[in-house]
C-alpha cells in the first residue's frame, strides 16, 4: 500500500510540472489531464504555496515515503533472520 501511495505523489508532482503553466496560484486544488491513466485528477494544493512548491511537496512525499518502504523492508528481513535463528536455538 505504501508503495502504491508513494507512486501516486510522484505521479501527481510529475503531473503539476507538466502542467505547470495550467496551475493557477492561490487555489486548495486542481483539476488535470493524467496521462498515466488518460483521465482527469483532481490534486490538493496547498494555497500558499506557489504551483512548483505544491509538485516540489509532492516529490519529497514520494520520496520520504520510498525511504520509509526500504528500511521497513530491510526491518523486515533482519526480524525474519531473528526468528529463524531463535527457532534453530529452541529446538536444538
Amino acid at each position: 500500500v505504501a508503495t502504491e501511495n508513494a507512486e501516486e505523489f510522484r505521479q501527481k508532482g510529475e503531473l503539476l510540472t507538466t502542467f505547470l503553466h495550467q496551475v493557477p496560484n492561490n487555489q486548495d486544488q486542481v483539476e488535470l489531464d493524467n496521462y498515466y491513466t488518460s483521465e482527469k485528477i483532481t490534486i490538493v494544493l496547498d494555497k500558499a504555496l506557489t504551483p512548483n512548491q505544491n509538485a516540489q511537496r509532492y516529490f519529497k512525499k514520494y520520496q520520504k515515503l520510498k525511504e520509509a518502504v526500504k528500511h521497513l523492508t530491510g526491518l523486515i528481513e533482519e526480524t525474519k533472520e531473528t526468528i529463524q535463528y531463535l527457532e534453530s536455538v529452541e529446538t536444538a
